[in-house]
């Protein structure tokens, strides 16, 4: 029964052996890191561009400790008032949320201002909030990445969400351009 036993654990070694072989990635695989795509969407009284569905982050194969992804959305305001807005993932994505997106980093920016710095699963409670005067035009940046470190989930995942404007009631007379 030992010889049985013997061959046994070698053949199961073996196997083992041959299954991480075949699914170590090669110089031909098409894909190691995760593919990430954020668009933004406006509402009537605030536009964007580039408008969804279009991409204002598109980055392939994006690995840990990679340099970001980076892209930038104009928010303009074409209320006869000042807006209060601030960009947030909309609920109903919570569900199609993957686990990668709490790997992936996202910054985003107004200036020197931080809006957010979070997961994209953080991405859900929305950026603070940012105002516009009449006819203005933001420059928002948003950068995209993956700690360097972080153990990959994803070989290969296609992560694709819009994040929404979101209109907030206007706190002060001030608003900024």
């Amino acid at each position: 029964m030992g010889m049985a036993r013997t061959i046994g654990a070698v053949a199961g070694i073996t196997a083992l052996l041959v299954v991480l072989v075949a699914s170590r990635p090669t110089a031909e695989s098409p894909r190691i890191g995760a593919t990430v795509r954020l668009a933004v969407k406006g509402t009537g009284e605030v536009g964007v561009e580039p408008a969804s569905p279009a991409a204002v982050v598109g980055v392939e194969d994006l690995r840990a400790g990679a340099p970001p992804g980076e892209g930038v959305v104009e928010v303009r305001n074409y209320a006869a008032r000042a807006v209060a807005f601030r960009l947030a993932m909309p609920a109903s994505a919570a569900r199609e949320l993957l686990p990668a997106a709490g790997q992936v980093r996202v910054r985003v920016t107004r200036g020197e201002r931080i809006l957010a710095d979070t997961t994209l699963i953080g991405l859900l409670r929305g950026t603070a909030g940012s105002t516009l005067a009449v006819g203005r035009t933001a420059r928002i940046r948003l950068a995209v990445w993956i700690p360097a470190g972080t153990f990959p989930l994803f070989p290969g995942e296609e992560i694709e969400h819009s994040l929404a404007v979101q209109l907030l009631p206007v706190v002060g007379s001030g608003a900024a351009g």
